[in-house]
């Protein structure tokens, strides 16, 4: 999230500059263009912030020991190995790791909007990196963590 939110503060940043610009050079259209432009930009910046939180905001917050405990200590993944993945997992997506669930899905629970669209993909290239490269597409968390637990280099 906190790349999202300086994204915010950029756009504002330029936003501002370019009204001021175009203001002093006395072109109050390019300036009014340039202030609603950057309005835009951070009007949906925050939108796509709020969806992204949505699903998580209700949820019991769990530790990551807590996660391992109930979902995945009878998979045969060794604690220290679940836990950088689970991490890694959360800071790649910008999510709170503490509210993510084995059962959140790519493109439903865990956003079908641009920038976790985006996150996504690092996540895909960091699978076929790490694995051979002919495996399915993981559904969910579970999946991926299950897929990349097993891999010959796991959370790099």
């Amino acid at each position: 999230m906190y790349r999202l939110r300086k994204r915010i503060i950029y756009a504002l940043a330029i936003a501002i500059s370019l009204g001021i610009y175009f203001s002093l050079k006395g072109n109050t259209p390019l300036a009014i263009l340039a202030a609603l432009s950057g309005l835009y930009f951070v009007a949906e910046e925050y939108i796509v912030l709020h969806k992204k939180m949505k699903v998580y905001r209700d949820r019991e917050a769990l530790t990551v020991n807590e996660i391992y405990d109930r979902h995945f200590s009878d998979s045969g993944i060794a604690k220290n190995i679940f836990i950088p993945l689970w991490i890694d997992v959360a800071n790649t997506l910008e999510l709170p790791a503490e509210k993510l669930r084995p059962d959140d899905r790519f493109g439903v629970e865990l956003g079908p909007y641009r920038q976790v669209d985006d996150l996504m993909d690092v996540l895909e290239h960091k699978l076929h990196e790490q694995t051979d490269s002919d495996i399915n597409a993981p559904e969910s968390l579970y999946d991926y963590i299950i897929i990349m637990s097993n891999s010959k280099r796991p959370c790099q």
